[in-house]
C-alpha cells in the first residue's frame, strides 16, 4: 500500500464554513435560505455567512482565496462546503498559501468547477479531499441518496469501515477489481487544470463525469487525456454519468476508452453518481477505494479521518 495523503480531522462539533471559488448568476435569497435550512436539518453547524461574493476580477479571485486561506487556520472551522460551481477557480486557487493549508488538513467539499480547487489540494498539499454535493447545488431541494451519503461520510464513525456501495445501474465497462486511490473529477474541469499543472495519476483510480456537453465535446476532451498519456498511467477508472448523452452515444463513449487504454487490461466501471445529477454520493480523494466491474460495486476502504 502506498503512501496516504494527510486526513483531516474528523468534523465533531466544529463547524461548515461556505466557501466560493467558483463564480455564476446569483441565487434568489429563497433558494440559498432552503439550501442553508435542509443542510442544518441534517445535524450539521453552518457558520453564519462569510465574505466570499462571486468573483468577477482578479481582487475578487484574491479575496476569496484570502478567505479559504483564513479558514484553514480557523480552529472553529472543521470543514468547508462549496457555495456552488460555475467558473473561476482556477484563478482563486493561484493565491492560495499552500504551505498554510499542507500543515492544517481540513475537510473540504465540492464538484464541478471545484474540481480544480480539490484537485490542486489533492495534489499540492497532498491532502485526502472530497468530490461531492455544494450547499446550494446539493441541498436546494431535499433529497435522501445525498443527505444520507454525506451524513454517513462526515458524521459516520471508524468502525463504519469497509463502506460498499452497490448499483444496479452499474455497468461492467471492463472487468477486473483494483484498489487504489482517486483521483479526477469533472470532465471539462479535469482537462483545464491538466493544461495548466500536473497531475500524478501513476497508479490512481481515475474519475470522470459530466453534464451538458455534446458527444463530440467529450469525445474531445478524453482525447486531450489519451494525449496526455493519462490512460497509460491510471489502474483502474470509475465513470459517472454523462448526462443527457443516450445509451448509443455513452457507448461511443466506452469504446473510445476502451480504445485508450490500448492493450492495457484494467476495470473501467461505469454509473457512479457523483457529481452533476439530483444525487451525489460523497467520494474522497487520496484514501483506499477499491473498483470491482466484476460484482459492480465500489468500496471505501479506508476511513478518511484523522
Amino acid at each position: 500500500m502506498e503512501k496516504g495523503c494527510k486526513k483531516p480531522f474528523f468534523l465533531g462539533g466544529r463547524a461548515f464554513a461556505v466557501i466560493t471559488p467558483s463564480w455564476r448568476k446569483e441565487y434568489p435569497t429563497e433558494v440559498v435560505e432552503k439550501s442553508v435550512s435542509n443542510f442544518r436539518k441534517l445535524g450539521f453547524r453552518l457558520l453564519p455567512g462569510n465574505n466570499c461574493k462571486m468573483p468577477v476580477s482578479d481582487n475578487d479571485f484574491r479575496r476569496n482565496a484570502e478567505q479559504i486561506n483564513k479558514y484553514f487556520s480557523d480552529k472553529q472551522v472543521g470543514a468547508m462546503i462549496c457555495r456552488s460551481g460555475g467558473g473561476g477557480a482556477l484563478e482563486v486557487i493561484k493565491y492560495l498559501d499552500i504551505n498554510l493549508l499542507s500543515e492544517n488538513p481540513k475537510i473540504i467539499c465540492g464538484y464541478s468547477d471545484a474540481t480544480s480547487l480539490l484537485l490542486h489540494l489533492n495534489q499540492r498539499c497532498n491532502m485526502v479531499v472530497f468530490h461531492g454535493p455544494s450547499l446550494i447545488s446539493g441541498f436546494s431541494k431535499e433529497n435522501k441518496m445525498t443527505s444520507e451519503s454525506f451524513k454517513k461520510m462526515f458524521l459516520g464513525k471508524a468502525e463504519d469501515y469497509p463502506v460498499e456501495f452497490t448499483s444496479e445501474l452499474f455497468r461492467d465497462w471492463s472487468s477486473g477489481s483494483v484498489t487504489g486511490k482517486v483521483v479526477g473529477g469533472n470532465l471539462r474541469t479535469l482537462a483545464l487544470y491538466l493544461d495548466s499543472y500536473s497531475i500524478d495519476f501513476s497508479k490512481r483510480i481515475l474519475f470522470i463525469e459530466e453534464v451538458n456537453e455534446t458527444l463530440e465535446n467529450v469525445l474531445f476532451l478524453l482525447e486531450f487525456l489519451r494525449r496526455k498519456n493519462v490512460f497509460s498511467k491510471v489502474k483502474g477508472i470509475l465513470v459517472g454519468r454523462m448526462k443527457p448523452l443516450t445509451k448509443k452515444e455513452l457507448n461511443t463513449v466506452k469504446n473510445f476508452v476502451l480504445y485508450s487504454l490500448g492493450k492495457r487490461k484494467i476495470p473501467v466501471l461505469y454509473g457512479f453518481k457523483s457529481g452533476h445529477g439530483k444525487q451525489k454520493i460523497v467520494l474522497p480523494f487520496g484514501i483506499d477505494i477499491t473498483v470491482d466491474s466484476d460484482s459492480k460495486k465500489v468500496v471505501y476502504e479506508e476511513y478518511p479521518f484523522s
